[in-house]
């Protein structure tokens, strides 16, 4: 199978938005049978994936910092 990926970025007025758009070529008859598990599976890692991206960018880090001495 092949896939192919498509990631933009664009500005909104909070912050930015990011579009995922993707699909999946299958290849023979294995790869035309697989092809609604993988997209299926894909879609639910990568949502996680997604939401733990946003949650790191958007979380206050600021207490995650070490002062130096003064």
């Amino acid at each position: 199978m092949d896939v192919e990926s498509v990631e933009t970025f664009e500005p909104v007025v909070d912050g930015t938005r990011m579009r995922w758009e993707w699909g999946i070529i299958p290849r023979g008859a294995i790869g035309k049978l697989m092809t609604q598990v993988l997209a299926l599976v894909l879609t639910n890692r990568l949502e996680g994936a997604f939401a733990n991206i946003k949650r790191v960018l958007e979380s206050d880090t600021s207490a995650a910092r070490i002062d130096e001495p003064t």
